[in-house]
């Protein structure tokens, strides 16, 4: 497990980890589920899947596969809680997952 936490202003991948990193989001995106895509509003998605695959990375995940898998089931557990409860995103402080 990787720590998780806010993208510094001051980090950066280099140009062919960011390429990497692009792929693994818009793999992500492709494999989304009709149900996946009804449970939050895109903009959400967006957001929660880029900050799994950032935080992933910086972890040291470099397989776009791995990367986009852990993404969305990321986003899948944050629309299906274990207890029931009402999805939460505090995972990633800014990001206000809504409920479409």
């Amino acid at each position: 497990m990787t720590a998780h936490g806010s993208f510094g202003l001051n980090e950066a991948f280099d140009p062919d980890t960011t390429r990497l990193l692009a792929s693994a989001f818009e793999s992500a995106l492709n494999a989304l589920s009709a149900s996946d895509a009804e449970q939050f509003s895109a903009h959400s998605i967006r957001q929660i899947l880029a900050k799994s695959i950032i935080d992933e990375a910086r972890g040291g995940e470099r397989d776009v596969a791995q990367l986009a898998e852990r993404a969305l089931a990321h986003l899948r557990a944050q629309s299906n809680p274990s207890d029931g409860s009402v999805p939460q995103t505090n995972r990633y402080p800014g990001v206000q997952a809504t409920k479409l």
